[in-house]
């Protein structure tokens, strides 16, 4: 007891020999703060209210750090990726695919990072400050807009396949392709016409479209495309389940899945910052920054879905080969499905030994395969196994 009660005392003794050393630190501080204007040197210049500054700043800053937060789960999908069999098996342009939406997502994430620290940073915080914004930070539109539109080209290639009919194809593409550039074109606008504010000219004759409505061309145009694509996907997928074994289901399926989940992430940010931007008037100071949180993450998400779409082939050879194993048994009992299995011995070509199993896979395979090249860019035919 007397040991404990001599150990609280020795502490008590140190906080109160640190007492004075804080107090004094603290009074100092303050001192300094009070006394020396002459380290205030902004005093003179205008300063923007607290919170009209938050309503300007604050959708910019949470655009900004999700799209920080979402370039570092991209690098880690982009590393793996990289060292993974499927990537190796990949065709040029869907390398080429591959690092562009990664080194374009950088680059955006470098631009956000630099406006995150000179908005941290910067003191003179007049309304020009959050109107006119930077030179490097209005390059964003075009980074994001540019993204979207490789990624969104890639997928459209890819779900083109999944139509039979060549004059379907060809309109399909043709659609998809009038809308992703018309969306470029919005994203472009945007960033010309960010840099007329920058340059003090916005108001000067010539803008044929505002802001606001550029900003609504551009997500508009983003949203009809991921939403088209996604759903001729889903709506093609459904009608090929019918009459297949359980595998094929399941391929196809889970394919339906994959096509909503690529499409989601961006397709609902899209059309949220659309209604936004069209919905409030763009002379309204409280509401006009409001789209950025919404279109600024944009970049990363539409690398999430690029590799949504390359890394999901994994899982469908995993369901093949696992379906596979036990079909043949399941084929021969209930007649199902769309291989043929011949017994040679049934036709007198032998008695006591191991019949020979002759397996033709023709309608199902056909139907798979041209499935898995709308996601892996190979191109396949039928396929006989002989087992």
């Amino acid at each position: 007891m007397a040991r404990a009660y001599r150990g609280r005392e020795l502490r008590t003794v140190l906080v109160c020999a640190e007492l004075p050393l804080l107090t004094s630190h603290h009074i100092k501080r303050r001192t300094m703060a009070e006394s020396d204007d002459d380290l205030n040197t902004l005093t003179g210049y205008p300063l923007l209210g607290q919170p009209l500054a938050t309503a300007l700043q604050a959708p910019l800053t949470a655009g900004w750090s999700a799209q920080i937060f979402i370039f570092g789960i991209l690098t880690c999908l982009f590393y793996q990726y990289s060292q993974s069999s499927l990537y190796a098996r990949d065709t040029k342009v869907t390398k080429a695919v591959f690092f562009s939406v990664f080194i374009l997502n950088l680059l955006d994430t470098a631009v956000s990072i630099n406006q995150t620290f000179y908005s941290s940073t910067w003191q003179k915080r007049d309304l020009n400050f959050f109107l006119a914004g930077t030179f490097i930070g209005n390059f964003q539109p075009m980074l994001t807009g540019l993204i979207g539109a490789i990624v969104q080209a890639f997928l459209v290639s890819r779900a083109a396949v999944i139509f039979k009919g060549q004059a379907t194809k060809l309109v399909f593409i043709i659609v998809q392709t009038v809308i992703v550039l018309l969306g470029l074109c919005g994203a472009l606008i945007v960033t010309g016409l960010s840099f007329r504010y920058y340059y003090d000219t916005y108001e000067e004759s010539g803008i044929v479209i505002s802001f606001n409505q550029a900003v609504g061309m551009w997500l508009w145009c983003s949203c009809i495309v991921d939403v088209s694509v996604s759903s001729a996907l889903f709506i093609s997928l459904r009608k090929k389940m019918a009459g297949f074994n359980a595998t094929t289901d399941n391929v196809l399926s889970r394919m339906m899945t994959i096509a909503v989940a690529t499409a989601s992430y961006t397709a609902i940010l899209s059309a949220v910052g659309a209604v936004l931007g069209v919905a409030f008037d763009e002379d309204n100071l409280w509401t006009t920054d409001v789209n950025y949180a919404f279109w600024t993450p944009m970049s990363g998400l539409y690398g999430l879905s690029l590799f949504t779409t390359l890394a999901s082939r994994k899982s469908l050879q995993a369901i093949l080969a696992t379906g596979s194993a036990g079909q043949t048994e399941s084929r021969e009992r209930t007649g199902a499905g769309g291989a043929t299995s011949i017994h040679l011995n049934k036709l007198g070509q032998g008695t006591g030994r191991v019949p020979t199993q002759i397996e033709v896979h023709t309608v199902i395979d056909r139907a798979v395969d041209e499935e898995e090249e709308s996601w892996s860019g190979r191109e396949k035919g039928p396929r006989a196994h002989f087992v």
